[in-house]
């Protein structure tokens, strides 16, 4: 399997984080200043949400004591100058002094305003003689919280226990099993959906036709013939790009499940979860607002007209 390398830069290791779930690795160089010198890895300031309550909002964060902890300085010292007459060469991952580079390192910051908000991670920095070096984030502390819209809690109900569980595995890079919750979610939802997009059709002015078959589809009790349906016969109208939402994501999710690793399911889960996003919350409140424009235009047409010159 290829793997493609990203370039080091210090917005890489925010990013990494930031925003990267648990034992996500990405292969790329790394400093040669590592493990002495920890300058050249890490961001300058990072801004990061802080909750103290002399600050409540984004904030920039210094680093604090961030080090290296698979030896302490004392033993890196004495490494180096055992070394110190040693010509090191080429794997990549061996640092100042040629102290090998890989190992965990504890990185800390501390916001700038306040003092008190602390941000920790743990990092390894790993070398695989297949793929190279990589970094991977394997602790966090707060842990990652990943942005949850609140109006799709609401849309949906008690299968927002499933969603928490799917962004949690998300967090932690058990795509598999993120991709598991939503697919019961579609499950679970798929009246929902294809309400949704009835709605939507009949506010384009859908056919006839066009609306038996949405309601034929809302008449199936079993959820592989509603599937089957949906792939089949719904019309063309309900389709993106050639695309139905709904059986492209539920297909998504059972390949991803069946036949893919736990980091491509990753991403398959995060882009289920915005289109979800989408339909529940987005559709459904273009759908408001058509039903809300309709009523007033008749309601206004229902004014009488007296008086008018």
């Amino acid at each position: 399997m290829e793997i493609n390398k990203t370039k080091f830069t210090k917005e890489l290791m925010a990013t990494v984080l930031k925003d990267y779930p648990l034992y996500r690795r990405v292969y790329t160089d790394v400093p040669k200043t590592l493990p002495m010198s920890l300058t050249d890895l890490l961001p300058d300031v990072i801004y990061h949400e802080c909750e103290h309550e002399k600050c409540g909002r984004s904030q920039p964060f210094n680093n604090a004591d961030s080090r290296y902890l698979d030896k302490t300085a004392a033993e890196l010292e004495k490494v180096v100058a055992e070394n110190s007459q040693r010509v090191v060469g080429g794997l990549g991952m061996l640092g100042g002094g040629g102290v090998p580079s890989y190992g965990v390192y504890s990185i800390h910051y501390r916001c700038k305003v306040c003092w008190f908000s602390e941000l920790w991670w743990w990092i390894e920095i790993g070398y695989d003689t297949a793929q190279g070096t990589y970094i991977e984030k394997v602790g966090q502390s707060p842990p990652l919280q990943l942005p949850i819209d609140g109006r799709l809690i609401k849309k949906l109900g008690e299968d927002q226990k499933l969603f928490r569980r799917a962004q949690t595995s998300i967090s932690q890079s058990y795509g598999i099993g993120a991709c598991a919750y939503l697919r019961r979610i579609i499950q679970n939802k798929i009246d929902t959906l294809i309400k949704i997009y009835r709605e939507k059709r009949v506010n384009q002015d859908a056919g006839e036709e066009e609306r038996k078959a949405l309601d034929q589809a809302l008449g199936t009790t079993i959820f592989d013939d509603k599937l089957k349906f949906i792939k089949q016969e719904l019309p063309k109208g309900i389709e993106v790009k050639g695309h139905n939402p709904v059986s492209l994501m539920y297909d998504k999710l059972s390949n991803g499940i069946h036949d893919l690793t736990d980091d491509e399911c990753v991403q398959v889960a995060q882009d289920v979860t915005g289109l979800l996003t989408e339909i529940l919350v987005g559709l459904e409140e273009q759908n408001e607002s058509k039903r809300r424009y309709n009523e007033g235009i008749k309601a206004l047409a229902k004014k009488p007209t007296t008086g008018l010159s």
